[in-house]
């Protein structure tokens, strides 16, 4: 590769910019990777604990979709951010041809705007999938990125030397530049006809503008970029981005946590951590002061001079140097005492010129002037620094633990009907009372069957003793059969069990709507009950079915997915709904469900406030399945 100029000519494409998002957020927001993986091991933990502690596996179809949805809520935050980043890379530079231009001592930019880096700020490449980061640094001590597919390296070997050769300049450029550190920077340096240097105690010439800052004079600059900043995001946040992601967490709340407090508890939840892992803190002038005295920005410390006389806008401090284009800019802020410079997307530069450099209203006026002729807004009304608080870093860790534990307990609990799993051991004695407080009748031949068996087997008194209440449950919603044709002769009055896993699936809804019509003792009427199998396909087992019937003398319908020989588990949530729209119906007397503790579930049909002393007296969940 020779060493004259190098040139690249490209266009940027949306997977870039995806990749570019991706790897930024990973970089900034790497929290939210400890997060996520936080929840899987929780997650995975709190699943082989429950495992074990039941004796028996859960409900598949419950463990897949908790361990698979759960991971995908709790990085929400990362993803927005991700798509928010994506979507303001691509407007900030439209897809026209680019250039990247390799110099002896600087990287000239050429696209939507032109912008020079000088060699001796080069501080490394990365790759992230199909791109090229060249990093550099700007006036500050913030770390920029260009961006190169990797694509236009169509030679073996190309981008390796291409590399080689940037590091070779680089050094050779922050050798010249030790070589000279000893000269004033501004020596040598023409002001036209004026005959004036810039360094120099003489006014500047027209176009050019000096300050100097000392500790507090930057802490306040820091401040002012910071305003600029966030005044650039107001402007630039579009309503249909935060609105599609409203209608898709509440569509999500209300699917998943439909009349459960900690679904809409969870929801609420989500704003302020969205806000947390993906906002930026407010800092007040005094943080900034404390930064630049612990020796941060040290290098936008002493004379600064701004000159906008040229094709290219060049800002000046010590030994540092930034030049850019005007194309690209878009408009001046007024931040209080300064003026900002600012591009077409939701993003500030780092080039300002406080109105006290601009030698009266005359001065401010030229300034003006200038920015108007290569197309920039005027300012508006001047943009006030926020009165930031001074937030200590410990509160916001300790309030971030706070949000996601509280997060991961909601989602387990909303996603994830737990079964009770006591460690101290509850008699079956208790239990019976118990179970009497809340209305049920306790046969004395199945405590007689449960004892017989709790004195023969060690392990069986130790399962109903640790797992309460399930196995007297079990007792009274079992139905009875006809043990030569396996049809049920009778239902159950005060619960009824069924498995999810049907021997027969054909018969098992209408086994239901019977079921729950002996529950009700005569309040529910379920007649004329026909299936419709035409939509299955048994022999993959998938499609649907129509379950038509009558509810108390009304026509209803149902349509239910075909999984093999599984129950579809929605069949609970949607009789729920056709119990709400019966005409006179009365009292608040609904379908409860419970786990088993195996791939069953346990039916109540019973008020709300039943179902609240229920949960409370026996510590298991009730749902609407």
């Amino acid at each position: 590769m020779k060493s004259g100029d190098i040139e690249y000519r490209y266009r940027m494409h949306w997977a870039d910019w995806l990749q570019w998002a991706v790897h930024i957020v990973g970089k900034t927001q790497g929290k939210g990777r400890i997060l996520v993986l936080t929840a899987i091991l929780g997650m995975l933990g709190v699943f082989l604990a429950k495992q074990g502690l039941e004796q028996g596996a859960l409900f598949w179809a419950d463990s897949v979709w908790s361990l698979l949805v759960f991971p995908i809520f709790l990085c929400f935050p990362w993803a927005l951010t991700t798509a928010v980043i994506w979507r303001q890379s691509c407007r900030r530079q439209p897809s026209e041809s680019l250039v990247l231009r390799l110099k002896e001592d600087r990287m000239i930019l050429e696209g939507a705007g032109i912008r020079e880096v000088l060699l001796d700020d080069f501080c490394g490449c990365e790759r992230a999938g199909g791109l090229l980061l060249v990093k550099h640094r700007g006036i500050g001590e913030e770390v920029y990125y260009s961006l190169l597919p990797r694509r236009v390296f169509q030679e073996p070997g190309e981008e390796e030397k291409f590399l080689e050769e940037l590091e070779r300049r680089a050094r050779e450029s922050r050798q010249k530049e030790t070589k000279d550190e000893n000269v004033p920077w501004d020596e040598g340096i023409e002001t036209g006809p004026t005959e004036k240097k810039y360094g120099s105690a003489d006014l500047c010439p027209s176009g050019c503008y000096r300050y100097s800052l000392d500790e507090e004079g930057l802490a306040h600059m820091l401040a002012v970029y910071q305003a600029a900043g966030r005044e650039r995001q107001r402007k630039g946040i579009r309503a249909g981005v935060f609105l599609a992601a409203g209608v898709c967490l509440t569509a999500s709340a209300a699917l998943f946590w439909l009349l459960s407090w900690q679904g809409l508890l969870l929801l609420l939840l989500f704003g302020p951590m969205a806000r947390l892992f993906t906002g930026r803190r407010v800092y007040s002038e005094q943080d900034f002061l404390e930064a630049v005295k612990a020796g941060n920005y040290s290098h936008m410390l002493g004379e600064w001079q701004v000159d906008l006389s040229g094709d290219l806008i060049c800002a000046r401090v010590n030994d540092r140097q930034c030049l850019i284009g005007w194309k690209g800019l878009e408009e001046v802020l007024l931040v209080e005492d300064t003026y900002v410079l600012s591009y077409g997307g939701n993003r500030t530069s780092q080039i300002s010129v406080p109105v006290s450099a601009l030698a009266g209203s005359s001065g401010e006026q030229e300034f003006l002037e200038r920015c108007g002729e290569q197309g920039l807004k005027p300012p508006g009304e001047a943009v006030r620094i926020p009165n930031a608080k001074k937030a200590g870093s410990r509160g916001r860790k300790f309030y971030r633990i706070a949000l996601t534990t509280a997060l991961i307990f909601l989602a387990f609990r909303s996603l994830w009907p737990r079964i009770s799993v006591n460690l101290k051991p509850v008699s079956l004695e208790e239990q019976r009372s118990i179970l009497e407080e809340l209305g049920f009748g306790i046969p004395e031949e199945l405590m007689e069957e449960i004892r017989q068996w709790m004195e023969e087997e060690g392990a069986y008194r130790e399962y109903v003793e640790r797992t309460p209440f399930y196995e007297l449950l079990l007792g009274l919603a079992q139905p009875k059969w006809d043990q030569e044709t396996w049809e049920v002769t009778a239902f159950p009055e005060q619960a009824y069990w069924f498995d999810w896993e049907a021997w027969d699936v054909e018969g098992s809804y209408e086994e239901i709507l019977k079921g729950v019509e002996s529950l009700s003792a005569g309040e529910l009427r379920f007649e004329q009950i026909v299936t419709d199998w035409s939509g299955a396909s048994w022999e993959n087992g998938t499609g649907r079915i129509k379950l038509t019937f009558t509810c108390n003398g009304k026509p209803c319908s149902m349509s239910l997915q075909v999984s093999h020989d599984w129950l579809d588990n929605s069949v609970i949530k949607k009789l729920n709904g056709i119990l709400a729209q019966l005409p006179g119906r009365e009292g608040d007397r609904w379908i409860y469900a419970c786990d088993d503790g195996g791939q069953g579930a346990i039916l109540f049909y019973r008020d709300r406030a039943w179902a609240r002393k229920f949960e409370k007296r026996t510590g298991i969940e009730l749902y609407f399945r």
